[in-house]
């Protein structure tokens, strides 16, 4: 079993068409950069505290056949910095975990990959 410390941090990747990476509430992100590469062909790589990802809470996944989709909720519907659900990516070519950012709290949890 491996033991994670307090420095222990996780990569994620935003994939966009944009040049640059654009931290804003809202921002999605996942732990697979094949994942991101479907959102654009910029990805870029951001780390987080293992520890404040763990935490986020899971709210579940989409339901393709009806477009519903957790993370279409509004921002402001939600009571956490940051929360964690199963996706579709563009054109439902694969289902992929994403965390979202939700505050300008949740957004100093996570700084660019080294």
């Amino acid at each position: 079993m491996t033991t994670r410390t307090e420095t222990d941090t996780i990569t994620l990747y935003h994939g966009t068409r944009n040049d640059q990476l654009v931290l804003h509430p809202g921002i999605c992100l996942t732990d697979d950069p094949d994942a991101a590469a479907l959102y654009g062909p910029n990805v870029f790589a951001v780390e987080m505290d293992y520890r404040r990802y763990f935490r986020a809470p899971h709210l579940g996944d989409g339901c393709l056949d009806h477009e519903v989709f957790v993370g279409d909720a509004d921002l402001d519907s939600i009571d956490y910095d940051v929360v964690k659900y199963d996706d579709w990516a563009p054109e439902n070519v694969m289902q992929h975990l994403t965390v979202r950012i939700i505050t300008d709290e949740g957004l100093t949890q996570i700084r660019p990959a080294n």
